[in-house]
Formats: structure tokens, C-alpha cells, sequence
């Protein structure tokens, strides 16, 4: 039978206590020892390494993260333990140093959206102009959540200029980061955007964004993202001339009859 899966909690919870013994532990073979499973590791070592300014601890996390991606560690434990780690720092202010491991080296899109979130609400006034510079840079392994987090958290103007080199798959992702409830801000830009897009004629990038906006209908008139996927020259036809039904017709067309045989019911 299949193991039942078990909901991991962070050791700064479950054992306050121990955590922070950890933390001050100068050791690095003796933490890496101690620590409970890969969540565990990559959230402690990236705190030993941001609170002490502990460049073995961060060298070790780097080097830590890059062998269990290239080795299989899971989506959801690499997700987790950002996800923790950005609690942790809802209650202790955290460099932003401590999110560079997470933004350099890991390609999910939920962990860059993740980190960089983090970092923009944190105290450091540095934090989206640091962003922005690894953005145009392209020093991060998933340019398209941090995008993302930008736009979320209403660092706009600037973000005009870069949405112009993102690609296809930079673009799905920052997509993926636009979910509801988005400010009139966020709104209006995605919508210039795909106004943008489609008078350059960027068919594929304006059908990715379109459908970003599509999935947040409430937000957004679904007619006028339909018209973007239409050719200049098409005719907007009502939905309910489609071909086989009357106009003003709720019933389904007859089911055409089998040669040999009369209308079928």
C-alpha cells in the first residue's frame, strides 16, 4: 500500500527550542547532521546564513539546493520550505540575501513568486530595485515569478519596459502569478499589454495572456478577450448563430439521418 503522506511542519515550530540551538550551532557538519529531512536543511541553512552572515552556510545551501534539483527533490518540499521561510520572516526581519539561493537557483515558478514576495514585503527599501536589476540582468532561474511578484505588489512603471524581452514560457508563468483580485493598477496593465501584443501581431504571446485573462473573467469582459484571438478581418458572429441552430433557437439541431432512413429523434 502507498505510504499516507504526512504534512511537513517546520522545526522552528514543532521545536522552537531545538531550532534555535541549531541556528547557533557554528558546525556546519554537525547542523547538516541534525537537521530532520531536506525542508528542514534548506530553511535552517538559508536562516544561518542570512541572520549570522555565514557564507559556508550559504555556499552549502547553494551547493545542497543544486544537487537535490539535479537529483529529484521534490516540487512540493522545495515549495514548503520557501513557504516557511517567508513566515519566519512575517515575524523576524530577515537580509535579503537570505532569498538569493531560492531566486538564482530553483525554476518553479511558485518559489521565485514566493521569494521575491518575501523580500518585497519585508523592510529593505532595496528590494525591488535589486529585483529589477536581476530581472533585466536575467540572474534568475525563473524570471517570470518574480515578474510576477513585482506586479503584484504594483511595481509597474518599470516593468513596461522589461515585459518586452520576456518569452513564451517567461510569459505562462507571470500569467500563473495574476490571479483574482488583482488592484485596477495590476488590471490595466495586462490589459495594454495584450493591446500591446496584439497590434504587434505576437499571436502566441497575446493567446497566452489572453487566457490569463480569460480564467479571471470576473475581472474582465470575456467578449473583449475573445476578439483579441480573432483575425482583423473576421466577423464577430452572436453565439447563438452557430451552424445547425436557428437564430433565437435554444434546441439542439435534429441529428442528421443515416442514408437509407428517415430524421432520427
Amino acid at each position: 500500500m502507498p505510504r499516507p503522506h504526512i504534512t511537513w511542519q517546520p522545526l522552528f515550530l514543532t521545536e522552537p527550542e531545538s531550532f534555535a540551538r541549531l541556528l547557533e550551532e557554528p558546525s556546519l557538519d554537525r547542523r547538516l547532521r541534525s537537521w530532520r529531512g531536506y525542508e528542514d536543511m534548506l530553511l535552517g541553512e538559508a536562516l544561518r546564513a542570512g541572520l549570522h552572515d555565514d557564507r559556508a552556510a550559504r555556499t552549502s545551501l547553494e551547493e545542497l539546493y543544486a544537487f537535490g534539483l539535479a537529483n529529484g527533490l521534490p516540487l512540493w518540499s522545495r515549495r514548503e520550505a520557501v513557504r516557511a521561510l517567508r513566515a519566519y520572516a512575517g515575524r523576524y526581519p530577515l537580509p535579503g540575501s537570505t532569498w538569493g539561493p531560492f531566486l538564482r537557483l530553483d525554476p518553479d515558478w511558485q518559489v521565485a513568486l514566493t521569494a521575491a514576495s518575501a523580500w518585497l514585503e519585508s523592510e529593505d527599501t532595496q528590494a525591488a530595485s535589486a529585483l529589477l536589476k536581476a530581472l533585466e540582468e536575467e540572474r534568475l532561474a525563473n524570471r517570470g515569478g518574480v515578474f510576477g511578484a513585482l506586479l503584484r505588489h504594483g511595481v509597474i512603471a518599470p516593468l513596461r519596459r522589461l515585459r518586452e524581452g520576456l518569452e513564451a514560457r517567461e510569459l505562462e508563468d507571470v500569467a500563473a502569478c495574476c490571479s483574482r483580485g488583482m488592484s485596477s493598477e495590476v488590471n490595466a496593465f495586462l490589459t495594454d499589454w495584450l493591446e500591446t501584443l496584439a497590434a504587434a501581431e505576437n499571436g502566441a504571446l497575446r493567446d497566452i495572456l489572453g487566457r490569463c485573462l480569460e480564467l479571471r473573467a470576473g475581472e474582465a469582459d470575456p467578449r473583449r478577450v475573445a476578439e483579441h484571438f480573432l483575425p482583423r478581418s473576421a466577423e464577430v458572429i452572436p453565439i447563438h448563430r452557430r451552424r445547425g441552430r436557428p437564430a433565437g433557437s435554444r434546441h439542439a439541431p435534429a441529428t442528421p439521418s443515416m442514408p437509407g432512413k428517415g430524421p432520427q429523434q
